[in-house]
């Protein structure tokens, strides 16, 4: 009896999964797996309405999670997105100096802005994702588009201007130590002893390797600039924290966050020179790094990361991101690599893992998920909610008063 039924279930299931497999391998994103992953691009919505159509019950529908992200991006281990956001960012440093080559610096960032949000809003309509609605929800995007990729980016390349590469990149890399200062007061985060001190060794690592590109002069308004980077990036990420905005999908977050910050970088780009912008295909192949990967998929998995760990934790990415800037400089550019850039580095990932390991120990209404180690697997997503119930997270998410608030 049991022999029969297999083989009467087989043919269907057969035909089940290649149709399943055709449509997944048809699309145009299928050479890039990790990129479709992140964006939950795999049509999951017309898989489950064709398997119910063909079983006796109708798929059911999940209710929305607290943090707003897709169960794809939920399933990338915590250490996996700490490493991808510290790349991102180390390539941005190389692909950011050759596109300046041939087209001013502020005119390329509001560009890719404006291409990174429109592809990001494109995934999310595709994925049906809801559109911003209320008070709430508009603060919290406009205070992190404002700070994170509006200010702080215009404030590095203004600072690139006027003081040397090296000196810019070390002033990018105090933004964890204005991390430290401010989440206990915005944030009510606990900063232990090991952390602090691993984010000074972090950050004598990223001067050892930042030192030998400091040459030439340098104005009193660069270090202003440099400054006001990093402390403008420590805000937005702690924005992030205090509008979790759980409704909304995170790659819709991201998109309109893109776009909003393109009027404040194209505000700024207006005094360019764009005469002598040469279209190159370096030039095409850096801006499509710094739009799609640089911009846009860092950032989700940036949002991401700062769901499930403390700010001082995800910041400490910055340092990473500096040697890895370094070694992709050298793959990529033939930039000699130094005894000194070599310990730096070093020294700097020995100060990543001292924040890492720090004991963790919130404060007021942190949250497990706020203090969860890197090095941790992602965290646990619960099977479907029947229908007509919702799961306990987002009870307590819509009982929190710190949620969707305000600062």
């Amino acid at each position: 009896m049991r022999f029969s039924r297999t083989c009467a279930e087989t043919p269907w299931r057969l035909t089940s999964q290649f149709s399943t497999h055709r449509s997944v391998l048809s699309q145009p994103y299928a050479p890039f797996p990790f990129v479709a992953h992140v964006f939950g691009l795999t049509f999951e919505q017309e898989e489950q309405v064709e398997t119910g159509a063909m079983s006796e019950t109708p798929p059911v529908t999940s209710a929305p999670t607290s943090t707003g992200a897709t169960s794809a991006l939920r399933r990338v281990p915590t250490a996996v997105l700490f490493v991808a956001v510290a790349s991102f960012w180390g390539l941005n440093a190389v692909a950011s100096r050759v596109a300046s080559r041939y087209a001013p610096a502020l005119s390329i960032a509001t560009v890719r802005s404006i291409v990174g949000g429109l592809l990001l809003l494109a995934v999310a309509r595709r994925r049906r994702a809801d559109w911003p609605r209320g008070r709430a929800e508009w603060i919290g995007i406009v205070w992190i588009a404002t700070t994170m990729t509006g200010v702080s980016t215009a404030a590095l390349f203004l600072a690139a201007r006027n003081a040397p590469a090296g000196l810019v990149s070390i002033f990018s890399n105090t933004m964890p130590l204005f991390v430290a200062l401010l989440a206990p007061l915005l944030l009510r985060e606990a900063v232990t002893g090991r952390a602090v001190i691993g984010l000074a060794v972090g950050l004598a690592g990223t001067v050892l390797v930042a030192w030998r590109a400091i040459h030439g002069d340098v104005r009193p308004i660069g270090v202003i600039y440099g400054l006001l980077a990093s402390l403008t990036a420590a805000f937005g990420s702690m924005m992030y924290k205090r509008h979790p905005l759980p409704r909304l999908d995170r790659i819709m977050v991201v998109g309109v966050q893109l776009m909003l910050s393109a009027v404040v970088l194209g505000a700024l780009a207006v005094p360019d020179d764009r005469s002598h912008i040469r279209v190159t295909t370096q030039l095409l192949l850096c801006f499509a790094y710094l739009s799609v990967f640089g911009l846009a998929l860092s950032f989700v998995c940036w949002s991401e990361l700062l769901s499930r760990t403390t700010t001082m934790q995800s910041s400490s990415a910055a340092y990473l991101a500096t040697v890895l800037g370094v070694l992709f400089g050298a793959v990529f550019l033939g930039e000699r690599l130094s005894w000194s850039v070599l310990v730096g580095g070093a020294v700097a990932v020995l100060g990543v893992a001292l924040v890492q390991t720090a004991p963790r120990r919130p404060v007021g209404g942190a949250t497990p998920a706020d203090t969860a180690p890197i090095l941790a697997g992602p965290p646990v997503v619960a099977g479907p909610a029947p229908v007509g119930r919702v799961p306990a997270t987002v009870a307590a998410s819509k009982s929190s008063p710190h949620r969707g608030g305000t600062l």
